[in-house]
């Protein structure tokens, strides 16, 4: 549920390219607020609990190309989803991801899904026909549809006091 009031915990630590303005981090042990895209990015830790998949040993242990590979899941993530929603509902919807927590974690469980489908970004390109297509697997795409933010229509306004001033 929306709550305006609701703001990221701050958090002791984070990946580099999370760091806040401030120059602290913030979010939970599932993710950190990235402040560049405004989106969130997976943790290390919580993506490696949800798919069984040790990132660290995929990257030849390397926690910043790690970290690298969650920031990528995120950003086409915040892409695909901006593709499908009208430009203007895409202030609303980052404004709802950053204050609507059940919401947020659903991102974060689209995230996972593309993880797990995820091969890189030569991997969302497959030549049939001749033809280029994107995707970012099947099993993602069944799941991000399977939520409503394509069909929430936001009837409350965000006033530019409110937008990207807390998140």
């Amino acid at each position: 549920m929306l709550n305006r009031e609701y703001t990221f915990p701050i958090k002791s630590t984070g990946p580099g390219n999370c760091v806040a303005p401030d120059g602290l981090y913030y979010g939970t042990d599932k993710f950190t607020w990235n402040f560049d895209i405004h989106f969130p990015v997976l943790t290390i830790d919580y993506a490696a609990g949800q798919t069984g998949e040790n990132l660290l040993s995929l990257q030849n242990g390397s926690t910043e190309k790690a970290e690298a590979e969650l920031l990528k899941i995120a950003r086409l993530t915040k892409a695909y989803i901006h593709s499908r929603v009208p430009l203007i509902a895409r202030k609303h919807l980052e404004y709802r991801i950053a204050k609507d927590t059940d919401l947020l974690n659903e991102i974060l469980q689209v995230q996972i899904e593309i993880l797990q489908t995820w091969g890189g970004y030569d991997s969302l390109y497959t030549v049939e026909d001749g033809a280029n297509e994107k995707s970012i697997g099947e099993a993602a795409k069944n799941y991000i549809n399977s939520l409503d933010l394509f069909i929430t229509y936001y009837t409350w306004e965000i006033t530019s006091d409110e937008y990207r001033s807390d998140y």
